[in-house]
């Protein structure tokens, strides 16, 4: 049995913790159905943005157990692309649907 997100006994209830952990959840799934992959263990990793008046700060921190065990703030993105949501397969969905968003909003506005 696999299972992602809010469900699970992890400490931490984040929107990015849920798809790192759906991302290994579904390698450890395809090595199972004979997919040549070997699944890697979830490094679950904070991510974050800080908007201010200043810039914004970029913030991330690896987590393990229930502790930050390493942590890194930095006025330019830490990780690329430098999206909301730090996923593998969802963080492009998501940047490819909001990039069909604004198009049509700009097409809109013409």
């Amino acid at each position: 049995m696999f299972a992602a997100g809010d469900m699970t006994d992890f400490p931490i209830k984040l929107g990015g913790i849920a798809a790192q952990q759906a991302d290994a959840a579904a390698e450890s799934i395809a090595a199972l159905a004979g997919a040549a992959i070997e699944p890697k263990p979830l490094v679950a990793t904070i991510h974050g943005v800080l908007l201010s008046g200043g810039g914004p700060l970029y913030m991330r921190a690896q987590v393990t157990g229930s502790r930050g065990s390493h942590s890194r703030v930095s006025a330019e993105p830490i990780w690329a692309p430098a999206t909301k949501i730090h996923a593998r397969y969802l963080a492009p969905r998501l940047q490819s649907l909001d990039a069909v968003a604004h198009h049509a909003d700009v097409h809109a506005a013409l």
